[in-house]
C-alpha cells in the first residue's frame, strides 16, 4: 500500500515487456524502500509511490512473474548502498561502442547512414521505434505519466520522478512539453 505523506515518488519503467503491474510496482517499492532506509541510517521515510505502467499498450500479455521478470532482490551487505557510477569496464565498453560507427565506416567505405541506424534500432530496441513511429501510442503513454504528475502537483506534494531506460525518454518529453 502507498504510504501517505507530503512527498511522492513516481516511477516509469523502461523497455520490453514487464510482469503484471502489481508485481512490478511492489518490486520497485521494495527497492526504493531499501535504498531510502539504508541510506537514511535505518530510518524509514513516509513517501507515497506510484508506478506508471505502459507495457500493456505494446504487449498483449504481461510476463509471468516467474519467467525472466527482473524481480527485486535485496542488496547484499549492510549500511548505505553505494552510489551509482560507471565502472572501468562500463567506461571501456562505452568508448568501444562509440568507435563502432567509425570502424563500420572504414569497413564499408562509406558513412553510416540514418537508414542503417534506424534498421539497427528496429532490431535492438523495437519498443523505442514503435513509440517514436506511433503518435497515438506516444500520447497514451505520456498521458499515463502526466496524470499522476498532475494529481501530485494539485495535491501539493513534492515530486521525485524516477525513470528507467526508455522511461527516461518518455519522462523527458513529458517534462519538456509541460
Amino acid at each position: 500500500m502507498a504510504k501517505q505523506g507530503k512527498s511522492i515518488i513516481i516511477g516509469i519503467h523502461g523497455l520490453k515487456n514487464k510482469t503484471v503491474p502489481e508485481s512490478l510496482r511492489d518490486w520497485w517499492r521494495a527497492a526504493i524502500d531499501e535504498g531510502l532506509c539504508r541510506n537514511q541510517g535505518g530510518r524509514s521515510l513516509e513517501i507515497d509511490f506510484e508506478l506508471v505502467y505502459w507495457a500493456d499498450l505494446l504487449y498483449a500479455r504481461p510476463k509471468s512473474p516467474n519467467i525472466d521478470a527482473e524481480p527485486y532482490v535485496i542488496a547484499s551487505g549492510t549500511g548505505p548502498l553505494l552510489r551509482g557510477g560507471m565502472s572501468v569496464r562500463q567506461i571501456a565498453v562505452a568508448r568501444i561502442q562509440g568507435g563502432v560507427g567509425r570502424i563500420l565506416e572504414k569497413i564499408l567505405g562509406a558513412p553510416v547512414t540514418d537508414d542503417v541506424v534506424r534498421d539497427a534500432f528496429k532490431i535492438r530496441v523495437p519498443d523505442l521505434v514503435w513509440y517514436k513511429e506511433h503518435e497515438a501510442s506516444q500520447a497514451a503513454i505520456r498521458n499515463r505519466l502526466i496524470e499522476p504528475l498532475r494529481a501530485a502537483h494539485e495535491a501539493g506534494k513534492r515530486i521525485m520522478l524516477i525513470a528507467h531506460s526508455m522511461g527516461s525518454i518518455i519522462a523527458y518529453e513529458v517534462l519538456r512539453d509541460a
